[in-house]
């Protein structure tokens, strides 16, 4: 099966400094949970710190987490990480 069919694009939203929300739109595999392609937007530069990450599939939040380097990303698709 081709992985193309299983990957989506999703509004990507990062909510900083405590609730300031970032809107973009992120591609996201549905099968694997990798988030890949996330669009970049020029933001205020008195946001700091990164509070979460998140995508909307079908109106539900679903967070999103990156390895420890900050190189890949993953949509908790299935429920198993806590926020």
């Amino acid at each position: 099966m081709n992985s193309c069919l299983n990957v989506i694009e999703v509004p990507f939203v990062s909510v900083w400094d405590g609730g300031t929300e970032v809107e973009s739109t992120a591609n996201v595999n549905i099968k694997t949970g990798e988030v890949t392609d996330i669009k970049v937007v020029k933001c205020s530069d008195d946001i700091i710190l990164c509070d979460e990450q998140h995508i909307l599939m079908n109106g539900e939040i679903v967070y999103v987490y990156e390895d420890e380097k900050g190189y890949e990303y993953w949509a908790d698709i299935k429920g198993e990480y806590n926020n």
